[in-house]
């Protein structure tokens, strides 16, 4: 007589979360926390005989630190480690914080505070789900004179910049015709603004540069609660660990969905060994409130807005196909990379500006 034979169907494991999760159960009816679950994966995922599922319910996730996946959280035996949203779930894990409790603190300018506390600086807000303005006043590049450790003014009414608080937090960004670069200001007296190095060596020389762009977009001061006089604007304290800001018309504070970015990035993952990755969560799950760039450092933030040129890394250099050599711009390789360059014709040589070949 023949018996069917039955074929082995491997059991899997589901883990539950939610943003309120405590403990270690890990079950339907007690969830636990995302670092729960990466314990709970851990203690598992040496000898696996099924998947183990991650499954994340509906809600926020707020973060402190970066969720780090490493080989520690990958599949064994052939089988997978996988994190993913809940049917119909569309859970949020946010790197930012919440603020609440508003209140005015200057109403002939409609300047209202919150208390976020000290410890963090950041160079994002978001309001109801979008970014907000960083204080700034925008200023004429036609005042300033550069020369190699910053930038000397003259008109009278820029006089005030002498004076105001927080000096070393103040950044000068300004716009060319593909990059967007941000210098960060040590001190400023005598009319004189001294900015930090290397960052203004780095943003000063190349292409496209914060002195001499292709194109002269707009220049700003910004991140200093004197340049806080717009609605959508807003400065943090750190010091005080106080958020001001300037709400548009009609936005109610005590309503308003108010998110700091307080870290930089919420999840990392590194694979050193030959094990497969654990999967990350599912296109269901997202992740705003990042922290983007944090407080100013001192090479400075040049950035691109084309594709054509990769994302700067405080370099303060474009990455523009130039030629190897000193020849005739016609070349058709690059010295940066050695290859070949896709349009000879728009091959250059970087130049340093007159402004910025005085030293530092």
């Amino acid at each position: 007589m023949l018996r069917p034979l039955v074929t082995g169907i491997a059991a899997t494991t589901t883990l539950y979360v939610s943003p309120s999760g405590t403990g270690s159960a890990c079950s339907s009816a007690e969830p636990c926390s995302l670092d729960a679950a990466q314990t709970a994966v851990r203690s598992q995922n040496g000898s696996m005989s099924g998947d183990i599922v991650v499954q994340l319910a509906d809600g926020v996730y707020r973060r402190t630190s970066p969720l780090r996946f490493t080989a520690a959280d990958s599949g064994s035996d052939g089988y997978r480690v996988v994190w993913q949203a809940a049917p119909g779930a569309r859970p949020v894990i946010s790197g930012a914080r919440q603020v609440t409790g508003w209140t005015v603190a200057d109403s002939g300018k409609n300047v209202w505070k919150a208390s976020v506390g000290t410890g963090i600086d950041t160079r994002q807000l978001y309001v109801d789900g979008r970014m907000a303005t960083r204080a700034r006043t925008t200023v004429n590049r036609a005042d300033f004179t550069a020369t190699g450790t910053g930038l000397r003014f003259g008109n009278s009414a820029l006089s005030y910049l002498n004076n105001l608080a927080g000096q070393s937090r103040i950044e000068l960004q300004g716009i060319g015709s593909f990059t967007d670069r941000y210098v960060p200001v040590q001190s400023i007296s005598g009319n004189f603004i001294t900015m930090k190095q290397p960052a203004w060596n780095n943003n000063t020389f190349g292409y496209d540069t914060i002195v001499n762009p292709y194109r002269k977009g707009p220049m700003y001061l910004e991140n200093a609660y004197e340049f806080l006089d717009s609605p959508g604007e807003w400065y943090l304290s750190t010091g005080t660990g106080v958020l001001y800001y300037i709400p548009p018309s009609g936005k109610n504070m005590s309503t308003a969905d108010v998110e700091l970015p307080s870290c930089s990035h919420w999840c990392s993952s590194a694979a050193p060994t030959p094990r497969p990755r654990t999967t990350s969560p599912s296109p269901a799950s997202r992740s705003p409130g990042r922290a983007g760039w944090g407080p100013a450092a001192t090479r400075g933030t040049p950035t691109s807005r084309r594709g054509r040129i990769s994302r700067a890394t405080g370099t303060g250099r474009a990455t523009r196909c130039r030629p190897a050599s000193t020849g005739a711009p016609s070349s058709s390789r690059c010295a940066r990379t050695g290859t070949r360059c896709p349009r000879p014709s728009r091959c250059r040589r970087p130049t340093r500006s007159a402004s910025s070949a005085t030293g530092s």
